[in-house]
């Protein structure tokens, strides 16, 4: 799916049963210049959104009433910077297979961010393999090798509770290396 703001991409992946992995990219982000905003002596407000819409759609004949004020789209563009937009993704209930690794690292390659599955430990990888889910090991070298930037551990086999950190511990040692 996709429009003129982001686009969502998915793969089926096999967890006994077909399962989607998701990415959302934005095109790209537009930032509010916080330190213009307040030298113009303009609030925050629902405007800024309709700013945003505006710059989006190329609607430069646009004005915009804050507080009161008549203002031109050409006097407040300046205050709204586009920058590269993020790409975000969600991996979940996964075999670790070669197929479904190939699939993933496909999808979120480059991510800004990753949340992925980290439902068992490395020592327990033949547990993993028989519940079709991915250890903390493999989620930390799938993001290694889609050249992640962050990564948010999810999903937890409730064997852990007690020991949470050594899940992300394991992944993040991984991703790192």
């Amino acid at each position: 799916m996709q429009d003129s703001f982001y686009k969502i991409s998915a793969v089926i992946l096999d967890h006994q049963i077909p399962c989607l992995a998701f990415s959302l990219e934005e095109d790209y982000h537009i930032n509010i210049d916080k330190d213009k905003l307040s030298r113009m002596a303009l609030p925050v407000g629902p405007w800024l959104g309709e700013l945003k819409t505006a710059i989006r759609e190329s609607k430069t004949e646009s004005v915009f009433d804050v507080n009161g004020k008549t203002l031109a789209f050409s006097e407040l563009r300046g205050i709204a910077e586009i920058t590269r937009g993020q790409k975000i993704s969600y991996v979940t209930d996964a075999l670790g297979s070669g197929e479904n690794i190939k699939k993933v690292i496909e999808l979120i390659q480059g991510s800004d961010v990753l949340y992925i599955e980290t439902f068992f430990l490395d020592k327990d990888k033949t547990r993993a393999k028989e519940r079709f889910h991915l250890t903390a090991k493999e989620a930390g070298r799938i993001a290694r090798e889609a050249g992640v930037g962050r990564l948010e551990a999810i999903h937890f086999s409730p064997r852990y509770m007690d020991e949470p950190e050594a899940l992300r511990r394991e992944e993040e040692e991984e991703f790192k290396r």
